[in-house]
């Protein structure tokens, strides 16, 4: 495993994807490729022996990716939850120490066995079709670029547009992993022609299937994706050559798959302003697909040819029913009927009709919700939008479907802090609490989100922002998106760019009377945040009588417990208070529910606010039976999920 927390070389500013990769290159490439290699090495081997199976080897593969999909899902529920970071090491280095004496056992079976003529293996059935191996080549590739380049654009667009909850990558990757189980395995328990027959069908619901679920939706996307993953795995399938060129066959997949992460990973923040690969991989994907859709053309037209396309009707017009608008669902037949003969009379056409509409979506998205992009920044961190809502002319700074701030643009209202920063909320609280002679002078915020917090400064206050995406920094320093820091000053604040504990370790101890943590409403939870170190490093760089104040709101996950145990540990005291049920008036005047904790050594370092008249009471966390506090080496996101 590794870690941020101890690099060596914290990650400042800048884009940290170089320094990632020569990190994970260094630390987790050698075992990585030797556990890689061994797959296509005993499948060989296997080849060379006496088993009845040994000319068709590629079953192994199938069992190869069980293994894979097993220790996935046995990951986050098995041994993050009941293993220390060092204990699973000591796992792992007995896992690679097995492998090594089962590998060598497998080569001393075979040596044992005396030298073996190789059988004279048939080629698959579609190896005679093509006309060089160089072809053959280019086929492997771009059919195994294609699903690893989907399955990372859906899980960009299910975790990060539809529904940014913690660990919820794991389940297209899953999907991913079964269709190539299914693909290989000698039991097939879906056909392949009509996987390839339904390809077409599903990429028409993709495009015209449209609900205001968010489930339906990420259901949708996931059904669609596993379509395709399993046409094109069964492709690969089918195009297998003989064992004489197993090994080939595997460093192309090897090589298509490693481009689609890079395609996805690398070439797509650098040149795209949005998600652009999602669109771009569908239309690659359809056409390829008019490579060789007319091989699994039926030689007689029976009625259950039209039974994908059948279905595919009868769903939009159930689902439309449902809804109460049958028109609505009349409409969308229309183009998927169309849409669907062209898939099957002009493939080509399909595929670049395809193209327009995904690329018309795509830019239809500039203007919608009755909110318009004011500014569109993708950086290593994702696509960060500045929307301007029509109807009360607020800018807000969204990260996919997460709110990180907003701001009145009215000039006379364009210093209340809105959103979960909001004057009559619990952050407000803090603030009316500590001002005037109990004001913190010195204040400390990981995270910068629009730079709210700064509006809440009184003269003498001094805010210092760590933040880990400069994308933030210039969006928050931009006086015609937001302009809270621009209206505070300079003096009034610094911007640190950089891991939010790294960079505050750099800090003098004792200088901040309050430490903010604006770091934990996406779907990415930085655990390392939520430590037993990181508090021993809170306490340091607080004064005596500091504190820290916790931003929770995320409706995914439950942080409330966590920090209830963290400050147990500490032997500190930790208090939330919720404002869930914002009345109708001040949700229009820019307020959101919002959850806060407050962390302190001692009740009388928050001087009155627990004994606030508000009708938003403070409540002290006292776990009954506390468990074991985050540390560096131990954590459990999967049990705090809601």
């Amino acid at each position: 495993l590794c870690l941020p927390i101890v690099l060596r070389q914290p990650l400042e500013g800048g884009d940290p994807v170089l320094r990632l990769l020569v990190i994970l290159g260094v630390s987790l490439g050698g075992p990585v490729f030797a556990v890689c290699t061994t797959t296509p090495l005993l499948q060989k081997w296997f080849s060379a022996g006496r088993h009845p199976l040994a000319d068709d080897p590629y079953f192994l593969y199938a069992a190869s990716n069980l293994g894979s999909m097993v220790a996935l899902l046995s990951y986050p529920i098995l041994l993050e939850p009941n293993l220390t970071l060092v204990q699973q090491s000591w796992v792992w280095a007995c896992g690679y120490g097995a492998v090594v004496v089962l590998t060598l056992s497998c080569g001393v079976m075979l040596w044992r066995q005396g030298p073996q003529p190789l059988s004279v293996v048939p080629e698959s059935e579609d190896d005679s079709s093509l006309e060089s191996s160089g072809r053959s080549r280019w086929l492997w590739v771009l059919f195994s670029f294609v699903p690893a380049s989907w399955l990372l654009a859906v899980t960009t667009k299910v975790t990060g547009e539809l529904v940014p909850i913690p660990m919820l990558w794991v389940v297209p990757l899953s999907i991913y992993l079964l269709t190539f189980i299914l693909a290989f395995s000698r039991w097939q328990p879906m056909s392949h022609v009509w996987m390839v027959r339904s390809f077409p069908v599903a990429i028409l619901l993709l495009l015209f299937l449209r609900s205001d679920s968010v489930l339906q939706e990420m259901v949708k996307h996931l059904a669609v994706f596993f379509v395709g993953a399993m046409v094109f795995h069964g492709e690969l399938a089918r195009r297998r050559p003989g064992t004489s060129r197993l090994t080939a066959f595997y460093v192309w997949m090897a090589v298509g798959g490693v481009l689609g992460g890079m395609f996805n990973s690398l070439v797509g923040p650098l040149l795209f302003p949005s998600y652009w690969e999602y669109p771009l991989t569908l239309l690659l994907a359809c056409l390829l697909f008019w490579r060789f859709r007319s091989e699994h053309d039926p030689k007689q037209v029976n009625w259950w040819v039209f039974l994908p396309e059948g279905m595919a009707v009868a769903v939009v017009l159930l689902l439309a029913v449902a809804r109460g608008s049958l028109v609505d669902g009349l409409v969308t037949v229309v183009p998927l009927v169309i849409l669907g003969f062209l898939a099957k009379r002009l493939t080509l056409v399909f595929a670049l009709g395809v193209g327009v509409v995904l690329l018309a979506t795509e830019f239809g998205d500039l203007f919608q919700d009755q909110k318009a992009v004011l500014h569109s920044e993708r950086t290593f961190f994702g696509v960060h939008r500045v929307l301007r809502d029509v109807e009360t002319g607020f800018h807000e700074l969204h990260h996919g479907r997460t709110m990180h701030g907003m701001q009145n643009t009215e000039p006379s209202r364009r210093h209340e802090p809105l959103a979960y920063f909001h004057r009559s909320g619990p952050l407000g609280q803090v603030f009316d609490e500590f001002s005037g002679e109990n004001a913190k002078s010195r204040i400390a915020v990981v995270g910068l989100g629009t730079g709210t917090m700064v509006a809440y400064r009184e003269p003498g206050q001094h805010f210092t922002f760590y933040e880990i995406d400069p994308s933030i920094k210039r969006i928050a320093e931009s006086p015609h998106l937001f302009t809270y820091l621009s209206d505070s000053g300079r003096d009034a604040y610094d911007i640190v760019v950089g891991d939010g504990r790294l960079m505050l370790a750099r800090a003098r101890d004792k200088s901040f009377g309050m430490i903010i943590l604006d770091a934990f409403s996406s779907d990415v939870i930085p655990v390392h945040l939520l430590t037993r170190e990181a508090l021993e490093l809170y306490y340091r760089k607080l004064s005596d009588d500091g504190f820290l104040v916790i931003h929770i709101s995320n409706p995914h996950v439950s942080l409330g417990p966590v920090l209830g145990n963290l400050a147990a540990d500490a032997g500190s005291r930790c208090w939330i208070c919720r404002d869930q049920f914002v009345p109708t008036g001040l949700q229009e005047s820019g307020r959101e529910p919002t959850l806060y904790a407050v962390i302190a050594r001692e009740e009388a370092h928050l001087g009155g606010l627990l004994d606030s008249k508000s009708d938003l009471p403070w409540i002290e966390i006292t776990p009954d039976e506390p468990e074991a506090a985050w540390t560096d080496d131990f954590s459990d996101v999967f049990n705090i999920l809601r």
